[in-house]
């Protein structure tokens, strides 16, 4: 009996240091994926697209990324009450005095200064959105041409120098683009939106305006793809699609006899857009 004693004591110690063993191992592993985690937001913070969310808004709880194609009043509004606001090359879309925290510009060698945006804005002056802006995003930003580039833009617009610049490096985005979408060139609304889902928390909601995947686009860009990629995203509920109320590259072609632009690709000037836009206010809800 005695001997059974001591071998049921032996057995009951060696569980508890078993046991004992296993938790500590079982912190030890919650500390390392912790600093695991740590470090990760950490570098995620140190990147330059990053450190230029952040001076946007330390916290956002939704980011719109806004396209150039058509917006409905509604969709401005939604827009306006996001935390950040990207928009992106020329402007298309874009009334003065709307929202635009960061502008993403894309290098293009027969660009004005080398990046599409500037001094083409189709609306306003390029100081008022400079003037509203926090951030520059500039996209294929990296190597000595692109910063004669920058440089050469930075002289036009001293502006420039009291805001918070990223350059992207190609390389990187492409390489990123195949290898979740395929062979191809990004454009600069896919990169966009990949560079704010690499910044922002899991908890920001990400909300996409004005991205139409039109294949009157630079026929480079695979838009059929890169509109299969976002729908998987919004699928997941990684992000969420605000899809235009009608097949214009810009705008809706019935928008108005009288306004500026109409059927050639660009925005109206009086923001009507007839019987779709209504349709829209009565059946969407406004809260983001």
């Amino acid at each position: 009996m005695a001997k059974c004693m001591n071998i049921a004591t032996v057995l009951a110690i060696v569980a508890v240091v078993f046991v004992g063993s296993q938790l500590s191992y079982v912190r030890e592993w919650a500390a390392i994926t912790a600093l695991a985690r740590y470090n990760r937001l950490w570098l995620r913070e140190q990147r330059p697209e990053c450190k230029a969310l952040k001076v946007c808004s330390s916290q956002p709880r939704t980011i719109a990324v806004v396209g150039n194609g058509p917006l409905s009043d509604l969709q401005r509004a939604q827009v306006e009450m996001s935390d950040i606001v990207i928009r992106f090359n020329k402007l298309n879309n874009r009334f003065c005095d709307e929202r635009m925290d960061i502008w993403v510009l894309r290098f293009a060698e027969h660009a004005p200064l080398k990046y599409h945006g500037l001094e083409e804005v189709a609306h306003c002056k390029t100081e008022e959105a400079l003037g509203m802006v926090k951030s520059v995003w500039f996209l294929d930003g990296v190597g000595e041409q692109r910063q004669k580039a920058i440089q050469a833009i930075m002289e036009r617009w001293p502006l420039l120098l009291q805001r918070y610049t990223a350059q992207i490096a190609q390389q990187q985005m492409a390489a990123l683009f195949g290898q979740l979408v395929g062979p191809g060139n990004p454009s600069s609304g896919w990169q966009g939106m990949m560079l704010a889902l690499g910044c922002a928390s899991p908890q920001t909601r990400i909300h996409l305006f004005g991205f139409n995947w039109s294949q009157r686009h630079w026929a480079k860009h695979d838009m059929d793809a890169e509109e299969a990629y976002a729908r998987g995203l919004h699928a997941s509920g990684r992000i969420f699609i605000h899809d235009p109320i009608c097949g214009g590259l810009r705008a809706c072609g019935n928008c108005s006899v009288v306004a500026e632009f109409n059927e050639d690709g660009f925005i109206c000037a009086n923001r009507s857009y007839g019987i779709g836009d209504i349709e829209a206010r009565t059946s969407a809800n406004l809260t983001l």
